[in-house]
């Protein structure tokens, strides 16, 4: 097939086989990718169909068409990959893709055996990949927002790349007329064409490599910041999130509020029930907690049956009437216990940034205590810091409480 170890084709398709191994390679070593294993299955499959395609002239042309639908294929398997990025269900088996394929296929071997003409044959195959590639590169744009945005940018810039390549092969094809002899060996195009196509699959590669890391990178620092029960953020997460909302106020002169949370009663859960059931009413109450929030406010579980919202550009009339609605919410869906409704309520404090109340710990220690009210004044409500608010612009002394590690200091 190739009669010279060392020659062009040789070495380009080394290199494809390269990749191809070393990106399932790394689907196998971290089972955490998405896209690793179908892209080496698409890179090996392109230079399969590429060896097939250097038979050209000396076997029968059934050989080298279908090296060129196994490339074309290819390709379909790379659009599979890159839809893996998105969670989509039977991302390979897209009909859209293989309709497509089956579609270039059938003209390929029509200008094989029914009419045959090499050069219609590289201008279909040349138009087919650049379509397909041009159609990934589409798809890559929405790529999940949590991968960095430079390996990307780099990978969509350079699929679009080899799709100009191919337009511009099969342009000069066009432009260069027929050869006595019609035959892929006598295209003048194609050593230039795979060269600069391999280098930039090989570029390719880096990037998805690059993205793969990215997310499990992403991936992790969720891990890291997540309450491993509920699966909302965790204490260190809440902690980080507030430190930097609370600057990003600090800074812009904007409103924030704080509504710290505590399910009533809940050692009687425990109690009564178990663990388990706890565990899973910690879970029915953040749920609810994340379902009634607005979408660019944070929730987390602090410890225990706590939990804290954020709520950025938040006054405190405005936090209070979104804290209403989720306290009646989870009061109005109980949990259900074998089939039997279990009421659940929380208490409820809330904690606005302001000249006498900043820092993380004034904050918290602020929405503890109004959650502290909340207890005192029956459970089930919510209550606000504005009357420690009131009294310290009288005295012109903050309340003396701190709040470090989940706990209230008091001095």
């Amino acid at each position: 097939m190739l009669t010279n170890p060392f020659s062009a084709n040789a070495i380009l398709l080394g290199i494809l086989i390269t990749i191809g191994i070393l990106s399932l390679v790394f689907s196998r070593l971290e089972p955490g990718t998405r896209a690793a294993g179908g892209w080496g299955t698409s890179i090996l499959m392109m230079g399969l169909g590429y060896a097939m395609l250097q038979t050209d002239g000396r076997v029968p042309s059934l050989f080298s068409v279908t090296g060129e639908i196994i490339m074309l294929s290819g390709v379909a398997v790379m659009h599979g990959a890159i839809r893996k990025f998105r969670l989509e269900k039977n991302p390979i088996w897209s009909p859209d893709t293989w309709g497509f394929v089956a579609a270039g296929s059938v003209l390929l071997l029509w200008f094989t055996f029914a009419n045959p003409s090499a050069r219609a044959r590289i201008v279909v195959f040349s138009l087919g990949l650049a379509l397909l590639l041009a159609w990934g590169a589409l798809r890559s744009v929405t790529l999940p927002g949590t991968m960095n945005r430079a390996p990307r940018r780099l990978f969509t810039g350079v699929v679009w790349g080899v799709a100009a390549l191919f337009v511009a092969r099969a342009i000069g094809t066009i432009a260069a007329g027929p050869h006595e002899d019609e035959h892929f060996r006598h295209d003048t195009l194609q050593p230039f064409a795979a060269t600069i196509g391999v280098l930039l699959l090989t570029t390719l590669s880096i990037a998805l490599m690059w993205m793969e890391v990215s997310l499990l990178n992403a991936r992790l620092a969720r891990l890291v910041s997540q309450d491993a029960l509920t699966g909302i953020m965790n204490h260190r997460g809440l902690m980080e999130s507030c430190e930097r909302e609370l600057s990003r106020a600090e800074h812009f002169h904007e409103p924030l509020s704080l509504a710290m949370l505590d399910i009533d009663h809940f050692r009687r859960v425990n109690d009564d029930h178990g663990h388990a059931v706890g565990d899973a009413v910690l879970k029915h109450v953040a749920e609810l907690i994340g379902a009634d929030v607005r979408k660019y406010d944070t929730c987390g579980r602090l410890g225990g049956e706590e939990f804290l919202v954020i709520m950025p550009q938040t006054t405190t009339p405005s936090a209070l009437e979104i804290m209403e609605h989720v306290r009646r919410q989870i009061e109005a869906t109980p949990y259900l216990h074998k089939a039997m409704p279990m009421p659940v309520t929380v208490s409820i404090g809330i904690a606005e940034l302001t000249d006498y109340m900043g820092g993380t710990d004034a904050l918290l220690g602020a929405s503890e205590r109004a959650l502290y009210r909340a207890k005192r004044g029956g459970r089930n409500r919510v209550e606000t810091a504005a009357v420690e608010i009131l009294d310290t612009s009288t005295t012109g002394v903050p309340p003396a409480v701190e709040y470090r590690d989940g706990q209230a200091q008091r001095n």
